[in-house]
């Protein structure tokens, strides 16, 4: 992810598809941050997607390998 900030071919292309498939908010502010380390873009992700498996376990999904 770091790539994005740091190659402008890679950044453009990123931003030619992020209004179509990021379409949550904490994504585009806290996850894709520059500056983050990858522990923190680790840790960003985990926090925010946990209540996904969560609620699908909840349904009775089985737990997904990681």
């Amino acid at each position: 992810y770091e790539m994005i900030h740091d190659k402008e071919h890679i950044h453009k292309l990123f931003e030619s598809c992020l209004r179509d498939n990021l379409h949550s908010i904490w994504a585009g502010q806290e996850l894709y941050r520059k500056g983050n380390s990858k522990e923190e873009f680790f840790g960003i992700l985990e926090k925010n997607m946990q209540p996904v498996y969560d609620s699908a376990r909840r349904q009775g999904y089985e737990i997904w390998n990681r």
